[in-house]
């Protein structure tokens, strides 16, 4: 059983737990910067696959055969 779009049926609790997980990472973004956020969260960090033009993610530029670099040496 699969559906498509269960948080049509629930909007506004969609739209509340949604900005409740995205909030904390837009504040941390306008409080520090982007590398400096980067730098601090390791979950923010994970989930970028390129940083100013270099490939970071080791998996995906190994897939596609790009070189990367670890974005820690880039911040």
């Amino acid at each position: 059983y699969c559906v498509p779009n269960m948080t049509a049926n629930v909007p506004r609790t969609a739209s509340r737990v949604l900005t409740n997980a995205a909030l904390p990472y837009v504040k941390a973004l306008a409080k520090k910067g982007l590398a400096g956020a980067l730098r601090d969260d390791p979950a923010l960090a994970g989930a970028v696959y390129t940083f100013e033009g270099t490939m970071v993610d080791a998996g995906l530029g190994e897939h596609f055969g790009i070189p990367s670099t670890p974005l820690q040496d880039l911040l």
